[in-house]
């Protein structure tokens, strides 16, 4: 009787063991199998806009660093590097997922899902849409065109239009036609061809404002300031700093027809003299002055956010 009510005991104990166990240890033993595929793109101000992957470099892609957090059955993190998805394990449940995609130590895009039932004995995929946090320099930016400089500290955008941390260049093929276009001049001489378009700069963060003195000085509306603010309100002609820093990522990527750009001359908006503007030569990287009226150099239009 007495070995009886030991064995009764000692299963009543086991029972409450397993029992304390189950609860602090969420995450032994049968483990249902999941995959998230990542997906999804950014809402910008036009309707070419890319995916969130880094662009067009798509090695990039194996870089990335991802920190999956699940919050439901207790909270489990995972890790993964590269590609676009993730598998992993959990005890069947109700789940919020949380991802992070990092990129050298940076956080480079953001995605969650809320309530994703993860059941035992069948596949669970996950679709969770990815959100741009970092852009990297040659990405598609939120205007459709291509991410050419960053500054994480940010820069002052001259004539009260704020801060801003990137510059984004016109996508190829942005005016209608398969190359930038040209014929067009910085100042029509219906307007004036030498009058000053006062307080111009060459700073980056000045491309705004100059465009903006340029079009209130030239209002028959056929200058390269004019066809960069007609892309779109908030694009402009690059001042001779931003348009370098345009050049800087041509050259990086070889030249040639990268970005749809071309070995040739372009128009900035930084103003030299009553007759002249500076232009860029994109085969050497060097600035120069042009006749404000000729109209041959090319024009590519930038924004800034």
């Amino acid at each position: 009787m007495k070995n009886r009510k030991f064995v009764l005991y000692s299963v009543f104990v086991l029972g409450c063991l397993l029992l304390v166990f189950s609860c602090f240890s969420p995450w032994t033993g049968g483990e249902a199998e999941f995959t998230i595929s990542l997906g999804g793109s950014m809402n910008g101000n036009r309707a070419a806009i890319g995916t969130w992957l880094p662009g067009p470099d798509t090695t990039m892609i194996n870089i990335i660093e991802y920190m999956v957090t699940l919050k439901g059955k207790g909270t489990k993190t995972l890790t993964s590097r590269g590609g676009t998805a993730i598998s992993g394990t959990v005890l069947p449940g109700t789940y919020d997922i949380e991802i992070k995609a990092m990129v050298d130590g940076e956080r480079y895009a953001i995605g969650s899902s809320t309530k994703v039932e993860v059941k035992s004995g069948q596949p669970n995929i996950v679709q969770i849409t990815m959100s741009k946090w970092l852009y990297l320099i040659g990405d598609t930016g939120p205007g459709g065109g291509i991410i050419f400089y960053y500054n994480p500290t940010g820069f002052t955008m001259s004539g009260g239009y704020g801060t801003a941390h990137y510059l984004e260049a016109a996508p190829a093929g942005w005016a209608g036609t398969l190359s930038d276009p040209d014929s067009i001049p910085w100042a029509n001489s219906t307007d004036f061809a030498a009058t000053n378009s006062l307080g111009t700069s060459t700073a980056i963060g000045a491309g705004r404002q100059n465009t903006g003195l340029i079009i209130a000085n030239c209002p028959s509306n056929n200058t390269v300031a004019h066809r960069c603010r007609a892309y779109g309100p908030d694009w402009f002609l690059p001042s001779q700093d931003e348009l370098t820093e345009l050049y800087n990522l041509y050259d990086l990527k070889g030249k040639g027809s990268y970005g749809g750009l071309l070995e040739s001359l372009y128009y900035s908006s930084t103003e030299v003299s009553a007759t002249t503007a500076r232009i860029l030569a994109f085969n050497t990287g060097g600035p120069a002055s042009f006749n404000k009226i000729s109209g041959a150099p090319l024009v590519r239009p930038i924004r800034a956010f």
